[in-house]
């Protein structure tokens, strides 16, 4: 439990560092990718610190390679997602994800939910469905509102975030005796070195940089952020799989990050309160119980 604890305090500062980018610069192909070359160097230099450099076997590397190009398309969507429509109900949405996972360890791995469980989730699936009614999005589908095409980004990442949490099951259910760590480190890595050849490519092609490197001191904060975050909340969360089962791990980091989230952004950001994203919150804690018991 302690782990998952961990994981959802890094995944909020990873939100929080990605919002703060959105806000503050263009969110271009060539200035995201920059952003999170340094992001995921920052990453990948804090699970080596941590022990990640040892070996892995060589199916291991295989899926933490797959692993790396998802993950380097679902974070530059989830900024996305955020500089498009309410930083609470992107989030939200994005998190559905967790259905995924959860439906795989089901089917798939055996794992036997009980009925306050199912309920739990049940209430996890009103928080996001409620809080996508509540988003205030704006009739011509404009971007900082929301609107239909934040609505469909938005879906898009939530898919692709799930996939992401199946992968990190399938490293715990396929290569047991595998550290974590050293899972995330080369993930990390190679997420890194697609960024930065994804940066010389568009530096080559007369891309200027100059938007985001004219204020270095909050660009590098925000990526440090976004890294730091990414590399504790992943490798809790995978250390978090080893000692709960699927259905409760993913629910409950991703639940609580979420309603975390959701409050922030109603405080930091300003985002619009709604009856809706009320009842939201009100089942959001009910079912984070549930799936906690």
């Amino acid at each position: 439990m302690y782990y998952a604890i961990a994981g959802i305090l890094c995944f909020i500062l990873q939100n929080m560092s990605n919002k703060e980018f959105s806000r503050r610069f263009d969110c271009k192909l060539s200035g995201l990718a920059l952003f999170n070359a340094i992001a995921f160097t920052f990453c990948a230099a804090a699970v080596a610190i941590a022990g990640g450099v040892v070996p892995l076997s060589a199916g291991a590397y295989g899926l933490a390679a797959c692993f790396a190009v998802l993950f380097v398309f679902t974070i530059m969507m989830i900024v996305v997602s955020m500089s498009m429509g309410p930083m609470g109900a992107s989030v939200l949405i994005v998190n559905m994800s967790m259905m995924l996972p959860v439906v795989a360890g089901i089917v798939a791995w055996g794992e036997s939910p009980t009925t306050l469980k199912l309920v739990g989730i049940g209430c996890m699936v009103l928080v996001l469905v409620l809080s996508s009614i509540g988003s205030g999005g704006d009739n011509d589908g404009k971007s900082k509102h929301g609107g239909a095409k934040w609505l469909i980004i938005t879906i898009i990442t939530m898919i692709s975030n799930g996939v992401l949490s199946i992968q990190q099951k399938l490293f715990s259910f396929w290569f047991p005796s595998d550290s974590a760590t050293a899972f995330s480190f080369t993930a990390f890595s190679i997420a890194a070195v697609i960024c930065w050849v994804m940066t010389l490519v568009f530096k080559l092609r007369g891309a200027d940089f100059k938007p985001w490197l004219s204020r270095k001191g909050e660009f590098t904060l925000c990526a440090a952020g976004v890294g730091l975050g990414t590399a504790g909340g992943n490798t809790f969360h995978l250390l978090s799989l080893t000692m709960l089962p699927a259905i409760v791990a993913f629910p409950l980091v991703q639940g609580s990050v979420v309603l975390a989230i959701w409050v922030l952004s109603l405080f930091v950001y300003h985002d619009k309160v709604t009856v809706p994203g009320i009842i939201s919150l009100i089942a959001g804690i009910a079912g984070i119980v549930m799936l906690s018991i």
